[in-house]
Formats: C-alpha cells, sequence, structure tokens
C-alpha cells in the first residue's frame, strides 16, 4: 500500500485528472496506481476517466485491472459500467 500513498492524485468533480501521471510499468504497481485514482475519487469513475489520470494507459489494459479489482472486491462495478469503491 505504500506506492498508493506516494502518488499524487487529485481527482475531479468529473473525474478528469488535475495532472496525469507516468504510467507504471508491470502489472503490480498499474494495479496499485489504478486503485489509487479509484480511491481518490468521490465518484464512480467509467474505464476512459481512470486512463486519462495516466499518460499512454491503454484502455484495454484499464478496463482489465478495473475488472480485477471489482473481482477482488476492491472496487465495484456499477449498472451504468462504471467503477466505485
Amino acid at each position: 500500500m505504500q506506492a498508493e500513498m506516494d502518488l499524487d492524485v487529485t481527482v475531479g468533480g468529473d473525474g478528469a485528472p488535475a495532472e496525469p501521471l507516468d504510467w507504471p510499468s508491470g502489472l503490480t504497481p498499474r494495479a496499485k496506481a489504478v486503485r489509487a485514482v479509484m480511491t481518490h475519487a468521490d465518484a464512480p469513475l467509467t474505464v476512459e476517466q481512470v486512463a486519462r489520470h495516466f499518460y499512454n494507459a491503454r484502455r484495454a489494459d484499464v478496463r482489465e485491472l478495473l475488472e480485477t479489482l471489482a473481482a477482488l472486491g476492491h472496487v465495484e462495478e456499477t449498472e451504468e459500467g462504471a467503477y466505485a469503491t
């Protein structure tokens, strides 16, 4: 969880980032980064909104990570297809 605390994540009211972050290399750092974005969000975020928080993040990768986090119980998928913590 330390990696999440080191990220400077700011989620605006529209789900947009204040400043995009570098897309980490490696599965574990990416999962931690996506989870950090989700825990800072005040409202559910779509895959597109989460992906905008990172430079060069592929939407398919972000979707897969959100689906995995949902399967593990870290986020929930809404009926509209967004994700929330």
